[in-house]
Formats: C-alpha cells, sequence, structure tokens
C-alpha cells in the first residue's frame, strides 16, 4: 500500500468521543466488577475478573485499498492496530477484542486472542502524513463471533475459559477452513 493518510483534529476528536461514549455503554453492560483502563494509552480497555476486554469500532466503510482479502465483500472486513492486536496477545488467551461495526448497523462481534493468532487476515503499513508506519491487519468480521447484546461477552467468554479451544486441535474461528 502506498501513499499517506491524514485526518483532521476535528475528525479525531469526533472518533475519540464517540469510542468514549461505546466505552462507556460497554463498561455498564460488563458488570460491577470490572476494572476500567479505557483512558490509559498503554493498556486493554477493561479487566474482568477471569479476561481482558479491548474495545474496538469500525466507524466508516473502507476504501477499496483495504480490500486485502480475496473474495471477502467489503461489509466483512475490518482493520485492526497490529500494535493493539499485540497488546491483547500479552494476555492470551485471556485477552478478547469487542468489536462494532457502525457502517453494518452496529453489529458485534467478540473475538478472542486465540481467533485473532489464527484466522486469516491480511497485514500492511498505513503511512502516516507525518511518514510514519502504522501497522495494520484486516480481518473478515465472519471469522469472529456475532453477538445481540454486550451483555452477552461474559456468558461468552466464561464458556469459553471453560471449554479452552486454545488447548484443542480444530482449527478456531467462525469460518470453516478448507480440508486437506
Amino acid at each position: 500500500m502506498t501513499g499517506q493518510y491524514s485526518r483532521s483534529a476535528q475528525m479525531r476528536a469526533s472518533d475519540f468521543n464517540q469510542s468514549k461514549d461505546f466505552e462507556q455503554q460497554v463498561a455498564a453492560g460488563l458488570g460491577e466488577f470490572l476494572v476500567d483502563y479505557s483512558s490509559s494509552t498503554d493498556k486493554i480497555d477493561f479487566w474482568v475478573p477471569g479476561f481482558y476486554l479491548d474495545v474496538k469500532e469500525k466507524r466508516q466503510k473502507l476504501t477499496d485499498r483495504w480490500h486485502l482479502l480475496p473474495g471477502v465483500p467489503e461489509e466483512h472486513l475490518v482493520v485492526l492496530d497490529e500494535l493493539g492486536t499485540r497488546k491483547l496477545m500479552q494476555h492470551y488467551p485471556y485477552g478478547y477484542f469487542l468489536i462494532r461495526d457502525v457502517p453494518g448497523g452496529n453489529r458485534l462481534f467478540l473475538a478472542s486472542a486465540t481467533e485473532l493468532c489464527s484466522v486469516e487476515r491480511a497485514r500492511v503499513n498505513r503511512w502516516t502524513s507525518a511518514d510514519k508506519a502504522k501497522g495494520k491487519l484486516v480481518f473478515d468480521l465472519r471469522n469472529f463471533r456475532p453477538l445481540n447484546d454486550i451483555v452477552d461477552v461474559y456468558k461468552i467468554v466464561m464458556k469459553d475459559l471453560l471449554d479452552m479451544p486454545w488447548k484443542q486441535s480444530p482449527c478456531v474461528g467462525e469460518i470453516e477452513p478448507g480440508r486437506v
């Protein structure tokens, strides 16, 4: 990918305020026993006894330059920061992303660290106007578990903690991989 990417101060402020609103909705949905680190720049947003949860949003449709997974329509693509994913992996297998797809009708998806390191993805550097690279990962949202409500996060994670899919042999992710 070539070219540079920049956002105005107004765009960044709007994104920040909207993300804070969603983080507060998530905090309310997780209950009273969480620790909220969502104001930190170097920690995962929430710790709930037993797991860590980072909140991410797809706020706009992706341009053609992000269509890096062959055959995957735009409405199923999401771009995550590689740095944020590496931070989450520090808490493997107890780390999760809650992803809200705003242009897709506020769809919710839960992605475990196990799924993030296992499912198909595309990896690229996005260059900023300051000529700095930011690693990005492009995923197919259909690999992750859809949720009806934020409150579903807790029961799904608790089921994972009991089932321990990271210790099982079959491929993880919602999309069934090919057979050989």
